[in-house]
């Protein structure tokens, strides 16, 4: 039977994998760059998830262009 650790008073337990700071200075700088969110993620080692809320959550992100110059939504 598994345990459970005992909390007192307003100790609160922490839940689930542990967060890993990202700045996102460096997210968008490396965005500036020209470097793709994959590419960003597995430089700093966070996810493709981490990284692109990380940049849309900065209030710096614009449209993006694909490829061929067509601007993606």
């Amino acid at each position: 039977m598994k345990t459970v650790p005992q909390t007192t008073g307003n100790q609160k337990r922490s839940v689930g994998r542990p967060r890993l700071p990202v700045a996102p200075e460096q997210v968008n700088e490396l965005r500036r760059q020209g470097l793709s969110f994959r590419k960003i993620a597995r430089e700093m080692g966070v996810g493709y998830g981490t990284v692109r809320r990380v940049h849309l959550g900065s209030g710096t992100a614009s449209l993006q262009t694909g490829p061929s110059g067509d601007v993606k939504s």
